[in-house]
């Protein structure tokens, strides 16, 4: 995605608990604006959720002086989200299967696996100032309200 390019829609939220309310209610709105049906609504706002709570929780660690950053840019039946935290980053090869036996009692361990499932393509960016999460859905005619 070409980084000149300005977002529909954009929050910066602080890296706390309480701020993932504030991005899905963020999430809805957009997903609401864009007229999805109920199951595209759900699994955008789903998916936002779930890549905000990753940066707070695991990107800045929960430290109420980093920023997380979403980013949405809406095109006709395309939308593409970019949620950019201020952590080190990690490594995607070494992410756990949430659904191997030893891992499905665990609390934590199935953000990017629930989005790489909702989402057609899942993209990471790993830059001096932070993490990118870069998730993208095309939608198909019926996805949308009438």
């Amino acid at each position: 995605m070409d980084s000149r390019l300005k977002p529909q829609y954009s929050l910066t939220i602080t890296s706390e608990r309480s701020s993932i309310e504030n991005a899905v209610t963020f999430a809805e709105r957009v997903a609401n604006e864009m007229n999805l049906i109920d199951e595209e609504y759900d699994n955008l706002a789903i998916s936002i959720s779930e890549a905000v709570s990753n940066a707070i929780i695991h990107g800045n660690k929960l430290d109420k002086n980093k920023k997380v950053k979403i980013s949405i840019f809406v095109k006709r039946n395309n939308v593409t989200v970019i949620v950019k935290d201020q952590g080190s980053g990690f490594d995607p090869k070494k992410l756990k299967n949430p659904l191997d036996p030893e891992n499905i009692p665990k609390e934590y361990g199935r953000g990017i696996f629930v989005l790489r499932n909702l989402m057609d393509t899942v993209d990471f960016n790993f830059v001096k100032s932070g993490t990118e999460v870069i998730f993208s859905k095309n939608y198909k005619k019926n996805s949308f309200k009438k």
